[in-house]
């Protein structure tokens, strides 16, 4: 009876020993999942805090000139705008249009080079220079490689970093 009881009590403690071993690698798997859990809310929160509106945009015609402003109206804060798309369709000569995909230049700026966009100002930007804060309006400007036509329809859809999108048409 001695030996079933040693037996058993070996089992009892290899089990024992067994559960502590394991405890820490069950518990570092799930820090790592609570912690990719809290990053994915994060992100999340901010996408659903992000609104824009693109209230006005103008291709001067007969130019290589886009001028276009931008209304934050979310909470958040806009900032990352070498991560912004700017996507422009214009007419060219010969009554075809073409889709150009716009860069952002950074730095001061009164007219950027052909393929970029750039910022020319931001109203009421006091508080947090360079920065989009809510209800803050960025004026912005693009260069088109090609010349716009004299007559036809543009349009523009501007995309964040977080892929909120606005888009506006015009008549040049």
């Amino acid at each position: 009876m001695g030996l079933s009881v040693a037996i058993a009590g070996g089992i009892v403690m290899f089990a024992l020993v067994y559960i502590l071993l394991m405890l820490p690698g069950v518990v570092d798997q799930t820090t790592s999942v609570t912690k990719a859990s809290s990053e994915i809310s994060g992100i999340e929160n901010s996408i659903l805090k992000t609104n824009i509106a693109m209230s006005s945009l103008t291709a001067t015609a007969a130019s290589t000139t886009i001028d276009f402003t931008i209304t934050n109206s979310g909470t958040e804060k806009l900032w990352n705008y070498e991560k912004f798309s700017l996507i422009v369709t214009y007419p060219i000569s010969g009554s075809t249009n073409k889709t150009e995909s716009f860069t952002y230049q950074s730095g001061a700026c009164g007219t950027p080079s052909a393929g970029k966009w750039c910022i020319t100002s931001i109203s009421s930007d006091a508080i947090d220079p360079k920065i989009l804060n809510t209800d803050e309006i960025l004026n912005g400007r693009a260069t088109s490689s090609t010349t716009l036509a004299a007559s036809g329809t543009a349009y523009a859809t501007i995309s964040t970093d977080k892929g909120i999108t606005a888009t506006r048409t015009d008549g040049t």
